[in-house]
């Protein structure tokens, strides 16, 4: 698990400077990194707090540190990877990333009709 602000961003994690959709807690994911294997993530924290004020549990580097090719300005959004015979989300490692790294692959909330 990482280590992370309790902090919880109210919009979603938009960005206001690009036209990336919000993302939010339940929403699926890719990594826009991974070519070759697209597993599916869910989102479970939306911080409010950017990649490079973020701290990685046992390290002493920040989530912009492993991320150099992305905005150190970007939020973070923690995730799990679970599999087809996840029973609950609780007990899975969480990982971080910055917001520019995800892709919504799939929005659990109908937030078009709010």
């Amino acid at each position: 698990m990482v280590a992370g602000p309790e902090d919880i961003l109210p919009g979603g994690g938009q960005d206001s400077e690009t036209d990336r959709d919000p993302l939010y807690v339940g929403d699926h994911v890719q990594d826009v990194t991974d070519d070759d294997d697209e597993k599916t993530m869910v989102v479970v924290e939306v911080t409010a707090h950017q990649s490079n004020e973020y701290r990685l549990e046992g390290a002493n580097r920040t989530v912009a540190d492993v991320n150099p090719e992305f905005d150190e300005t970007d939020d973070v959004v923690e995730v799990v990877y679970p599999d087809r015979t996840t029973k609950t989300i609780d007990s899975l490692k969480r990982y971080a990333f910055p917001r520019g790294r995800l892709k919504r692959v799939t929005a659990v909330h109908d937030v078009r009709g709010e």
